[in-house]
């Protein structure tokens, strides 16, 4: 399902403006300097646009080519979760927790909508892997590992990159009593490789930024492209330094986390629980050879993040592999020990997956027409599920297997059947691909109102922008790209000077509403844009 994701349109409003960032990168061979559409950019630190500029250049440019790099990252993320519990877990265990890594809307989302949380969600669990294999074996192999690994994470969306890595290892090495570990004069060694590795970065922004004091971004007047990334653009949503706020509460990840971490969330919070009560029955007391890198690497950064200004789900993404490790360890090695529990949250499980597999069918038919394959694929995937279930035992699979698949079923149906009709309302990437077909090929086009980055990531950037006196001005032949909304008191003129070639709904697909999800209010509430031909 993930790789179905790939061929996906590209959404709006952040991946598409990255998408646009690379492809500006690859044309303009900018790459220590990041423009958006020929403007200073100084949000994100360019790794995602590095990798995915890469992509473009070998495969050419394209949805897939734009995600791929993040895609591998997620996996080789996943990996390394697999490779960090193998320190301390046995195979089951290490196993499932690799798997309720992949088994998440979080990790579904993130290779559709890919942002810059994929890679450093990625880079991250390499550099802990590295690190505690460093630090076990004292190789120098590893060592660079999570040097590399540091610097990467870093570099895809700032110091959180090493805050935390810095807070799951380093805290679990405190409790550990692990003082060898600790100070470890190679440290220093590290973060000054690491600061070599950050430095063509932070000459660019030193270049773009810092020798120019009369430059304005972000309603910040002479911005220190250093500066920003160290401190302004994380840590100044904490202390005020930056305006960034979107006034969310305290609790606003716990509230998005009981969506993005289903279909385990329940199990992660009664996990979660467990985990605490045990360390306060025991006094805090902490266990030798145990682990607590997932729960350090949990709740430290959890909290950080809370305690800023602005919020948005994605922002705690990272964290969730250091869930599903929680999470893992109870249902391998807690949960078989309470019958009572586990006889309870299995038939809650199976209860709650029909539960959800039955809304998505009933949404089938209120959201959008079915095709028969997608039919097919819920029908199957629904009976498969309950067999699996039933026979669970008999097939000496783990209860939890069924539920994989039931997920499997959910992603594989968003991939082909949901995702694919919603993005066919994201009017900018559908007119973008066709004005870039053959079909228009050698025409005289030209944009009016259409300033989005999907549109011009699928034309290339390629349309040029007129303005309202030139429409009537143009040559007979000419195809005009507009919105209903721009075209707006020119009733008149655009009857009689053009002919209408095709008409595109409009919707933003990110903010789904009631109205857009019922086929009956949908019509009311869409807009539209045009393909124009002038007479």
């Amino acid at each position: 399902m993930f790789v179905l994701n790939l061929r996906l349109d590209i959404m709006l409003v952040d991946a598409a403006q990255y998408a646009n960032i690379s492809l500006e990168m690859l044309r303009t061979n900018s790459y220590l300097e990041v423009y958006d559409q020929g403007n200073d950019y100084l949000d994100k630190p360019p790794m995602l646009f590095w990798l995915s500029a890469f992509s473009m250049k070998i495969f050419g440019v394209s949805s897939w080519a734009y995600k791929l790099p993040s895609l591998l990252i997620l996996i080789l993320g996943i990996y390394s979760l697999y490779k960090l519990a193998k320190n301390w877990y046995n195979e089951e265990t290490s196993q499932l927790a690799a798997l309720l890594l992949c088994f998440n809307n979080a990790w579904l989302l993130m290779t559709n909508d890919v942002r810059t949380d994929g890679i450093l969600s990625g880079f991250i669990l390499f550099s802990i892997w590295q690190l505690i294999e460093f630090s076990k074996t004292k190789k120098w192999f590893y060592f660079m590992g999570a040097t590399i690994g540091i610097a990467a994470a870093m570099m895809s969306k700032g110091p959180i990159g090493l805050v935390i890595v810095g807070m799951a290892v380093g805290f679990h090495w405190i409790v550990m009593k692990d003082w060898k570990a600790i100070f470890n004069w190679k440290w220093i060694l590290m973060l000054v490789i690491v600061g070599i590795l950050l430095a063509p970065m932070l000459y660019g922004l030193y270049l773009q930024f810092d020798l120019h004091p009369e430059k304005e971004v972000y309603n910040l007047n002479g911005p220190s492209g250093i500066l920003f990334f160290f401190y302004t653009q994380s840590f100044g949503r904490i202390t005020g330094d930056i305006y960034w706020n979107n006034h969310t509460t305290w609790h606003f990840f716990f509230d998005t986390m009981a969506w993005d971490m289903q279909p385990w969330f329940h199990l992660f919070l009664i996990a979660f629980i467990f985990r605490i009560a045990s360390i306060v029955k025991s006094r805090f007391r902490f266990e030798p050879n145990t682990e607590y890198v997932s729960l350090f690497g949990f709740i430290l950064p959890l909290l950080a993040l809370s305690a800023s200004r602005f919020k948005l789900p994605h922002y705690i993404y990272p964290i969730f592999p250091f869930a599903a490790l929680i999470t893992a360890d109870f249902l391998c090695n807690k949960l078989p020990s309470y019958h009572t529990l586990f006889k309870g949250i299995k038939v809650f499980q199976f209860v709650l997956n029909m539960i959800l597999l039955t809304i998505m069918g009933v949404g089938f038919f209120i959201i959008f027409t079915p095709s028969i394959i997608s039919v097919f694929v819920f029908v199957l995937g629904l009976f498969g599920y309950i067999f699996l279930y039933l026979q669970s035992n008999l097939l000496n699979l783990k209860w939890y297997h069924s539920h994989f698949f039931a997920f499997g079923i959910f992603g594989l149906l968003m991939s082909i059947y949901f995702y694919p009709n919603l993005l066919s309302y994201q009017f900018s990437s559908q007119m973008g691909k066709d004005l870039a077909s053959k079909q228009y090929e050698g025409k005289s086009i030209y944009r009016y109102g259409i300033n989005d980055r999907s549109f011009s990531f699928y034309t290339q950037n390629r349309i040029p922008e007129i303005m309202p006196t030139e429409i009537k001005n143009l040559p007979s032949g000419a195809i005009l790209a507009a919105t209903a909304e721009s075209l707006q008191g020119m009733d008149t003129l655009i009857q009689a000077e053009f002919d209408t070639l095709v008409t595109y709904n409009n919707f933003p697909v990110t903010q789904l509403t009631t109205s857009f999800i019922f086929k009956k209010s949908r019509e009311e509430i869409l807009k539209k844009a045009y393909l124009l031909i002038k007479k």
